[in-house]
C-alpha cells in the first residue's frame, strides 16, 4: 500500500478530501502530511448548506473558516 493511501485509511477521509503529500523525517521521528480538498463546492460549519468555494488560500496553516452571509 502506497503511504498516500494508508494515511488517508488512518485518518479516515473519503472524497473529496486526499492526502497529496506524505513527509517521513525519522531522524527528528516527525510525520508530516498534507490534505488537500478536492472540490469547488464545500458545507458550511455553521449553517450545514452546500456553497460553491469562490476564494481560498493554498498552504494555510491552521486555517480558519469565515462563514460568509
Amino acid at each position: 500500500m502506497k503511504d498516500k493511501e494508508l494515511f488517508k485509511q488512518i485518518l479516515g477521509l473519503s472524497h473529496p478530501w486526499e492526502v497529496s503529500k506524505v513527509d517521513l523525517d525519522i531522524a527528528n521521528e516527525e510525520v508530516e502530511i498534507e490534505i488537500i480538498y478536492k472540490s469547488k463546492k464545500g458545507f458550511c460549519p455553521e449553517c450545514e448548506v452546500e456553497y460553491d468555494i469562490y476564494d481560498h488560500r493554498e498552504n494555510v496553516v491552521g486555517g480558519i473558516w469565515i462563514h460568509a452571509k
